[in-house]
């Protein structure tokens, strides 16, 4: 009797644990393609997530900022939803997005 039970828990345990993986923070093919690509370019810092209203965003981080310049941020879609800029007017866009790195999550860094 004590077998199986144990086997019953053994086997529910593993249910549990294998259908309630998150999966909400999957890179689509595009962003997996576009990742890559950036992994090549020399100014590349590292690319962080962040989940804002159920959707992903990447910040492709340059450190572009400190020499005035821009780094952009995308959606899972591929498209740009907002940039961090060194100088220039910040778009309505950045309230929604944190400059602290810490607040997002690490997908790359070499």
């Amino acid at each position: 009797m004590n077998k199986i039970l144990t086997i019953i828990i053994l086997a529910l345990y593993l249910h549990i644990s294998s259908c309630c993986h998150e999966t909400e923070n999957q890179a689509s093919t595009c962003m997996q393609e576009k990742i890559e690509a950036f992994k090549s370019d020399a100014t590349a810092k590292a690319v962080y997530s962040y989940v804002l209203d159920n959707e992903v965003y990447y910040w492709f981080n340059t450190d572009a900022t400190y020499f005035d310049g821009v780094e952009y941020i995308y959606g899972n879609d591929c498209a740009q939803a907002c940039y961090f800029c060194g100088e220039c007017a910040s778009p309505a866009c950045i309230q929604d997005f944190p400059y602290d790195k810490t607040k997002w999550e690490v997908v790359w860094k070499p």
